[in-house]
């Protein structure tokens, strides 16, 4: 065999590239066209697969595989598989809770990882036929089963049969990856390093499947919580096993590969989620608001804290994306550096689920402390309407208005008042202990605080208020605890008693919504450091650093929940999503600002020697759309005209920033770092308002303000 043919293994030199199969492209057989005249040897090799050459290869020449360029049609319907059970753990699990969030955290785990074992093939071997569109079909059987475990999927009350169906799932899922790669690994058993290859992927498939199968028969017999932390533990290994494989082995690696573009899809189906999440919330607003006749308008924080939600996902959206190099579809990078880099998006796609979720319970929560305001100021006016009314307020009189304004708020937030639970049965009991008070109470005006009577009109009037309030918080899925202040003195501390109720998971939502935040800035700017190799200037070293301390910082604002008092005030307030989205903001500026990289001392002498001479050499494209800031442009003497020259100096007479006359004036080389910062600043405004075409650009390729800007 010729060195030439070895190392073309993966190119079928006797079947055409157009050739097409009717079963399957690989590893079906490709059948003989009849022409006849081929020996039996060639009519053999001619039936093998046309992705591969499967000639006898003593020496293990590295095999290569045909590479798709972009996801197919296939692959994008499976990641919305991934984002509907997404959606369903999200509706039937509200992340306000630390059960909720440690639950949601071991599903997404496990989806995720199934997700990307299914990937790694797929990107490695995908084709179209019989046998990959029943192996889809198998892995579609296996997304529904985690819709339906992610439906019961509770760190608390793990149902065993859900255990027993998802670990059989979990099964399907390996042992059918196990027969794709057993099929290719057929087709290569002539080459040596792909066979070796493919066995330790068909193992690192194999392995996992015994053991999710191990989990679902001692299901019965052992702790619902052992045997979830052999879930975890079983796909964290399989996870970190797999991306070894790939990092390690030259014939199974992603370079060359789409995966790359897979991560980046699936970011944008889980920003996508996010939107759903935020869709659904603001949704449930409108509809106790407007829809139930509740308020018939939207108050300046809560239209703040909506915009804030969605701002916050658009401009991570942003940050991602622009933070990516141009060829992020496909990344070069060192193996290693790959490994972290496809590694990192687990933690990443995890804590932007929650920063959306965190994001968007913000804004619920907000419109349902607007909602506890309104209430307790119906309940109070209901009260003191009727004592100012009348001469002789009766105690009755006063309970029966409570009562009628308790049950409307009730019927409107979806509560019926009169089903005969306990609660029901509470409110009765607290409009009887009102009506039992005296006449006298009400004409002393209820200042007399050591007054049994007026002990008996706190408990009675709170009881009221926190039950009503409680159907608040149930319609905006912000369920109480039912807690009873016995303390309490004052009669209209309802708001404050229906906050405290739902204290608990409001810290929980605080506390992850700064965190996630936080986190999410640092992993962003730890995908651009393994992503960008080369070209980094003080400028981007700067903003890296400003960007992983904004990122820390946000997530210490989580600190403040160890200060009760300071808590209470910051969470009363709508600035929580205006922070982060502030914070957000400033590290979307500071991508944008146009940097470029210092000429080298070879250029910047030719540049200075031209511009005595009358001329500004070659730096600068003649076409504006081509001097793009921050590129090399590279042009030939022979271009230039008689009177570019001439053109290209008037420009720079006209055209060039102050810093620079200030540079020359001083004798300095470089300006300092104020006046480039306000030099970067004020190019960053001009760009943001003058058209590409429009622009005018100094010898360094940089964008210049006209004079009639500057004064």
């Amino acid at each position: 065999m010729s060195a030439s043919h070895r190392h073309n293994v993966g190119r079928s030199s006797s079947t055409p590239p157009e050739s097409s199969h009717s079963l399957n492209r690989t590893p079906l057989w490709e059948r003989d066209d009849g022409n006849g005249g081929h020996s039996r040897r060639e009519r053999n090799r001619r039936r093998r697969p046309a992705k591969y050459d499967f000639a006898e290869d003593e020496e293990g020449s590295l095999i290569q595989f045909d590479r798709r360029e972009s996801a197919t049609t296939s692959e994008l319907f499976y990641d919305l598989w991934f984002v509907a059970n997404l959606t369903v753990f999200a509706t039937v699990h509200p992340i306000t809770e630390v059960d909720a969030l440690v639950s949601f955290v071991g599903y997404f785990l496990l989806l995720w990882n199934t997700w990307f074992i299914t990937t790694t093939f797929d990107a490695r071997f995908i084709h179209d036929g019989i046998l990959p569109r029943i192996a889809r079909a198998c892995h579609l059987t296996v997304m529904i089963g985690f819709a339906i475990a992610g439906a019961a999927f509770d760190r608390k009350e793990l149902i065993r049969s859900i255990i027993k169906a998802l670990s059989l799932f979990l099964v399907l899922s390996r042992l059918v990856l196990t027969a794709q790669y057993c099929l290719v690994l057929y087709g290569v058993r002539h080459n040596k390093r792909g066979r070796r290859a493919l066995v330790v992927a068909a193992t690192l498939t194999f392995v996992p499947a015994i053991a999710y199968l191990i989990v679902g028969i001692i299901s019965d017999t052992s702790n619902n919580r052992h045997v979830i932390v052999v879930w975890y533990v079983v796909g964290l290994l399989e996870l970190l096993g797999g991306i070894l494989h790939a990092t390690l082995s030259k014939t199974l690696s992603f370079e060359g590969t789409h995966f790359n573009e897979r991560l980046n899809l699936l970011t944008l189906i889980v920003l996508g989620e996010g939107i759903i999440i935020l869709a659904k919330n603001a949704a449930k607003i409108v509809e106790y608001t407007y829809l139930k006749g509740i308020s018939t308008y939207w108050s300046p924080a809560l239209v703040g804290t909506l915009f804030s939600a969605g701002a916050i996902i658009y401009i991570t959206y942003q940050l991602y994306f622009d933070w990516m190099p141009q060829e992020h579809h496909h990344l070069h990078m060192t193996p290693w550096r790959h490994a972290a880099w496809t590694l990192i998006h687990l933690p990443f796609h995890a804590v932007l689920v929650l920063l959306s979720e965190g994001s968007s319970q913000w804004a619920v929560w907000w419109r349902a402390i607007e909602s506890y305001r309104e209430v307790e100021a119906k309940l109070e006016a209901s009260v003191n309407d009727n004592i100012a009314d009348s001469d002789s307020t009766r105690s009755s009189q006063v309970a029966e208005a409570l009562k009628d304004t308790a049950y409307s708020i009730m019927k409107k937030y979806g509560s019926d008042p009169e089903d005969g639970s306990k609660n029901s049965q509470d409110l009765d009991t607290a409009f009887d202990d009102i009506k039992g008070l005296p006449s006298s109470f009400w004409d002393r005006g209820m200042k007399n605080t050591s007054d049994p009577n007026y002990r008996t009109w706190v408990d009675s009037y709170l009881g009221v208020s926190r039950t009503t309030m409680n159907s608040v918080s149930k319609a905006f899925g912000l369920s109480s605890e039912d807690k009873k202040d016995s303390g309490t003195t004052d009669w209209k501390s309802a708001e404050l008693a229906a906050v405290n109720s739902t204290s608990v998971r409001l810290h929980t939502i605080f506390a992850y919504l700064f965190v996630s935040a936080g986190i999410v800035l640092m992993l962003l700017m730890i995908l651009h450091i393994l992503a960008k190799r080369r070209g980094w200037s003080q400028f981007d070293m700067l903003r890296a650093a400003i960007v992983f301390t904004t990122g820390i910082g946000l997530s210490l604002v989580a600190t403040i929940k160890l200060n009760p008092s300071m808590l209470s005030s910051f969470i009363n307030s709508p600035l929580q999503l205006p922070i982060i989205l502030i914070c957000y903001f400033g590290c979307l500026i500071l991508t944008h600002i146009p940097i470029s990289s210092p000429p080298t001392n070879e250029s910047s002498d030719q540049s200075e020697k031209g511009v005595r001479n009358g001329k500004r050499g070659h730096s600068r494209a003649q076409d504006p759309e081509s001097a793009i800031p921050g590129r090399r442009q590279r042009h030939s003497s022979s271009r230039e005209g008689p009177n570019s020259n001439h053109r290209r100096q008037r420009g720079n007479d006209n055209w060039a920033s102050d810093t620079d006359r200030s540079a020359q004036r001083k004798g300095q080389s470089e300006p300092n770092m104020t006046e480039r910062i306000v030099d970067h600043l004020w190019r960053a405004v001009y760009d943001l308002f003058v058209p590409r075409a429009e622009r005018q650009y100094d010898r360094r390729g940089r964008s210049r303000a006209p004079a009639y800007w500057v004064s």
